[in-house]
């Protein structure tokens, strides 16, 4: 029974992390989160049927139709869903990556596409009370149409919501009206105007802008992190307002998945292992030696006793001669005048940086930088600043 106890908080665990993660989660897909879809198809049997209420899955909408330029469309229209239902009281949503992981790690592909037969096991091991999916087709750009559904993992039974068409560049209304299907289906249409409002402002009003974002996070999921930030500098110079491409692009930077043009992190982590020392000190490649500026120089000579300056011998007056000659007025030797010292200007203490190869070095676990920190992960728990817990 104590058994049984201990697997059921484990999995409830698991879920709570997929589910809380949405409030910061990126857009890369991290080892510790490749770590916890690992823990959690691991646990599946044990997780049974333990969902959190009011838990929500948006998977990526099928392509339907033949034109595979559409295909990022399939990652975005679940992106814009998540970011919408996000806003909404009462509502859990599950963090996109996390699903990315997931369905990698069942043997799915990089594509992220979930078929109908198994949208319950991943709802159940996301611990999603309710899955959002659907599929989008097409007979040319101008009969584009998004059809909607909603499964409940519990009872596995599927609602067919209102569908909805237009043009391809009416995306952002059409993305609209399946968001307030959701709601409506789930009883949690907005209260007041105002907040319907809010519902309705589309993250950006340029389809360009839009397309490019989603085909960063294709990229991005398929490791090409050089071409993922190509992406979103294009999508934010569509849009300078886009802010989902610019938080997108701030975090390859942070990861360091763009340093030395590299577009692979296992090799680029690789790579810092090989480097990291295995003692408890960090020693630099070649001794790094501090050369001597004219101002150390001179504060060195300053500080040496110097011999005193001998006195002048004057000069004897030579014996007159039958014709006086004058005898010459001795020039005084001048006194050297002393060179004050220069004041050592200050050195600005350093902003601290997070350098993804000091802190491979330094801590074991470290598995990327954060907002300047180190920041490290244990299998079955979140990632946590490094300097925080002993190493």
């Amino acid at each position: 029974m104590m058994k049984r106890l201990l697997y059921m908080v484990a999995g409830g665990v698991l879920m709570w992390t997929c589910i809380t993660g949405t409030l910061w989660a990126g857009q890369v897909v991290t080892e510790s989160q490749r770590n916890w879809a690992r823990d959690a198809v691991a646990q599946e049997k044990t997780l049974g049927t333990i969902s959190t209420p009011g838990t929500l899955a948006v998977l990526y909408f099928i392509n339907n139709t033949s034109i595979s330029t559409l295909d990022p469309v399939q990652k975005g229209i679940a992106y814009m869903l998540i970011t919408d239902l996000a806003k909404v009281e009462g509502l859990h949503l599950v963090e996109r990556v996390k699903l990315q992981a997931l369905v990698e790690e069942i043997g799915l592909g990089k594509s992220g596409l979930v078929d109908p037969e198994t949208a319950p096991r991943v709802g159940r091991i996301l611990g999603a009370e309710q899955i959002v999916g659907g599929n989008f087709n097409t007979a040319d750009l101008e009969k584009f149409g998004i059809n909607p559904g909603i499964l409940n993992t519990g009872n596995e039974k599927l609602s067919d919501l209102q569908d909805t068409k237009g043009l391809l560049d009416e995306i952002f209304r059409m993305e609209k009206d399946v968001l307030f299907e959701i709601l409506a289906n789930l009883k949690k249409t907005p209260k007041t105007k105002e907040a319907e409002a809010e519902l309705r402002k589309p993250m950006t009003t340029s389809l360009d802008a839009l397309v490019f974002l989603f085909k960063g996070f294709n990229e991005s999921d398929q490791e090409n992190y050089l071409m993922a930030a190509k992406f979103y500098k294009m999508a934010l110079k569509a849009d300078p307002g886009l802010t989902p491409a610019a938080d997108a692009l701030k975090e390859l930077e942070d990861l360091g998945l763009l340093v030395g043009g590299t577009t692979d992190p296992r090799s680029f982590l690789r790579s810092l292992r090989d480097r990291t020392s295995l003692t408890d000190s960090l020693s630099p490649d070649e001794v790094t030696r501090r050369e001597r500026t004219p101002g150390d120089v001179q504060k060195r000579q300053s500080l040496t006793p110097q011999p005193p300056t001998p006195t002048p011998t004057p000069t004897p007056t030579p014996t007159p001669t039958p014709t006086p000659t004058p005898t010459p007025t001795p020039t005084p030797t001048p006194t050297p005048t002393p060179t004050p010292t220069p004041t050592p200007t200050p050195t600005p203490t350093p902003t601290p940086v997070c350098d993804p190869v000091v802190c491979r070095q330094t801590y074991r676990n470290f598995i990327n930088c954060q907002n300047g920190v180190c920041y490290c992960y244990t299998p079955g728990a979140p990632e946590y600043p490094c300097s925080s817990a002993a190493q």
